[in-house]
């Protein structure tokens, strides 16, 4: 039994790693804006 090649992905294992990606990106992208918020807060609040 020969391994498939490269291009034969299951296209269900693409959708499962792009929907993780995807949640990944947005898990980073709403802590960056928290982080971003509290900063201006922070430096805000200090003046």
């Amino acid at each position: 039994m020969t391994r498939p090649a490269h291009n034969d992905v299951d296209p269900v294992i693409i959708a499962g790693q792009r929907r993780q990606a995807r949640r990944t990106a947005l898990v980073l992208g709403i802590v960056a804006l928290c982080v971003y918020l509290g900063f201006i807060l922070a430096t805000g609040l200090r003046h």
